[in-house]
């Protein structure tokens, strides 16, 4: 050790020894550093309490003893308790299923336990932080229960559809919209065209060989691009004899796992059509037969008044030439009469005789 001449003081400062004369100026020095320094170890505190809080996660220090040195107060929230109430706890009351106690970085799922012993989904981000031979892990929790709920739902909703997908009537596929090719399809629509599912997918419907013609695929995909809720005619092929089948398809656009695809269902309308096609003709031929009424009726008028006139010619002729002559005009009005008689019947639909 260094002995010191009387009247010397030593205290730390930049010079290292001060002269007794100096005492005073070293004392200060020595104040105004160690308050710097408390204001710089405050500043750093509080800017650290400030990051901790306004997070939203909540920020758990654990040290290797598996002992919590301190939360953040919306870690305290999350988990239920009063603050300050886990400083110096088990950090194994805030889990009822614990994360992986693993070095480095590591983003997993967990089980949070609340102070009444509810338990909830949460993310967990550990990372771990040596402070010379002090080893602290840093867990950010998130809460994830709404989450959670939201996945739940839509798994349930998904079941739904799938339930609904395979019980429909309907023939039912879906196709990717970049390629047009078929990435799912239900029952009702192998048993409709006579493909195996496994067959099915990853082809195209011109691949399958079960459009009627080139144009059918174009007037599928047309509707698809100017979607207007309205179904279209599509004309396929039976594969066992080559008949043709109809079905009104509805196209709608949809989102499968990130791929635009599209919904397209159809419905047999084969026997609707010959159905249809016979109305039709029905119609046409009572509009026919009302038609014919019509005209067979005026010309009846004609052929009466002929008939009357030629009955009163044959009475007043004399001359057998000339009464044989109107006689042949009676006979051809009374063959007229007799036609109009079966067109008047037709237009009624009456029986022919």
């Amino acid at each position: 050790s260094q002995v010191l001449p009387a009247g010397m003081l030593f205290v730390p400062s930049i010079g290292g020894v001060s002269h007794a004369d100096d005492e005073d100026t070293a004392v200060d020095d020595l104040v105004l550093g160690c308050r710097a320094l408390a204001r710089a170890v405050e500043r750093y505190a509080v800017r650290d309490r400030i990051i901790s809080e306004s997070v939203g996660e909540a920020i758990v220090a654990i040290d290797d003893a598996g002992i919590i040195e301190s939360i953040n107060a919306v870690g305290e929230a999350m988990f239920g308790y009063a603050p300050g109430e886990l400083d110096g706890k088990p950090a194994a009351v805030l889990w009822a299923q614990p994360p992986l106690a693993e070095g480095g970085t590591l983003l997993q799922e967990a089980m949070g336990r609340r102070k009444g012993g509810a338990s909830f989904p949460v993310e967990v981000l550990l990372s771990s932080a040596r402070f010379g031979t002090r080893r602290v892990t840093i867990a950010a929790v998130r809460d994830v229960s709404e989450r959670h709920v939201a996945k739940q739902k839509l798994g349930h909703a998904e079941d739904r559809f799938v339930r609904v997908f395979e019980a429909s009537p309907a023939a039912i596929a879906i196709l990717r919209a970049d390629n047009h090719r078929i990435a799912e399809v239900n029952r009702a629509w192998s048993a409709a065209f006579e493909v195996p599912r496994e067959e099915a997918i990853g082809k195209t419907l011109a691949e399958l060989d079960i459009l009627a013609d080139a144009q059918q695929h174009k007037r599928l995909w047309d509707e698809f691009n100017a979607y207007s809720g309205a179904s279209t005619e599509v004309h396929f092929k039976r594969r066992r004899d080559g008949g043709k089948v109809v079905h009104a398809v509805f196209t709608q656009p949809i989102d499968r796992e990130g791929v635009p695809s599209a919904l397209v269902y159809g419905i047999d309308i084969t026997d609707q059509k010959a159905k249809d096609g016979q109305l039709i003709q029905a119609q046409k031929m009572e509009a026919v037969g009302q038609l014919t009424g019509g005209i067979a009726h005026d010309f009846n008028n004609l052929l009466t008044v002929i008939m009357g006139n030629t009955e009163l010619l044959i009475g007043l002729l004399g001359d057998e030439k000339q009464r044989a002559l109107a006689t042949a005009v009676m006979r051809a009005t009374t063959q007229g009469a007799d036609l109009t008689h079966r067109l008047l019947a037709f237009s009624r639909r009456q029986t022919l005789m």
